[in-house]
């Protein structure tokens, strides 16, 4: 009998018990296939961890505390005005960043090749850099999410965000480790330099697309160093990538634009060789 409890208990033992991911609670608007949404965390140096949620169309920053209650809601609303269908992204929400005190203060950064703008801000609305025609290089309209995973005091959390515009928050039962973190950010940084092939490129260059980008009426839109549309390539729905034809172009730098129904979710520069 002793013998028949001990392989039990081994038995349970080696059960996932523990092993469990549970679903803690659903941002009902926040997710970010909108385009308009943000939605992740940050780690704020004196108030510790909160969700972020940004709406880009009501220019509004809603922080909450770990426990899914409101912390505090911060307008953007006297930022400078964006001619449709460019959109702004909002980056680095922090405390202690951009001055010592423990008011939120964060970045305002959107591109309109040629023209650009970076402004940072204090929860007041104060400007702490205004750098017109300054774009930070790390592509922040890639994922809205600045990443998917992050450890808490609370435990180790998961955002994933669904089509129907929801934002789900799960509890995981480890925690993130500094190498896999490390790892997730190399893969990303290398997935981002290969989402156009070849670069530079003397005739065709090939682009990548994200599924999320290439639903809905899609075509990607080349501008020239002058800011003037060179092409407009229409994207098959569905499409995992598109080709743009270069030969006829003037060797130089391009940017491109993938617009979904009218709105730019994803923006990259490629090169016409000599």
């Amino acid at each position: 009998m002793l013998k028949q409890l001990l392989s039990a208990l081994v038995l349970c033992a080696t059960l996932p018990t523990n092993a469990q991911i549970t679903l803690e609670h659903i941002y009902p608007t926040e997710g970010f296939f909108d385009n308009y949404k943000q939605f992740m965390m940050v780690h704020l140096e004196a108030s510790g961890s909160k969700y972020v949620a940004v709406d880009k169309a009501a220019r509004t920053i809603t922080l909450y505390h770990l426990d899914h209650t409101l912390y505090k809601t911060i307008s953007f609303a006297n930022a400078p005005p964006i001619p449709y269908p460019y959109q702004p992204y909002i980056m680095y929400i922090s405390e202690h960043l951009f001055d010592q005190d423990d008011d939120v203060e964060f970045m305002f950064t959107v591109l309109m090749n040629p023209d650009a703008i970076t402004m940072i801000y204090d929860e007041d609305g104060g400007v702490l850099l205004d750098a017109t025609d300054g774009y930070p290089g790390v592509l922040p309209t890639y994922h809205n999410q600045h990443y998917p995973i992050y450890n808490t005091t609370e435990g180790t959390k998961l955002i994933l965000s669904f089509e129907d515009g929801t934002a789900h928050v799960y509890s995981l039962a480890g925690t993130l480790s500094t190498d896999i973190a490390s790892a997730g950010q190399d893969a990303l940084e290398e997935a981002l330099g290969a989402m156009v092939f070849p670069n530079p490129s003397t005739g065709s260059a090939t682009i990548l697309l994200p599924r999320m980008m290439a639903q809905g009426s899609t075509e990607l839109r080349l501008t020239n160093a002058l800011g003037e549309l060179v092409r407009v390539v229409p994207v098959v729905s569905n499409s995992s990538s598109v080709d743009v034809d270069l030969s006829a172009l003037a060797a130089g730098s391009y940017v491109y634009a993938v617009v979904v129904d009218g709105t730019v979710t994803y923006t990259g520069t490629l090169v016409r060789a000599q």
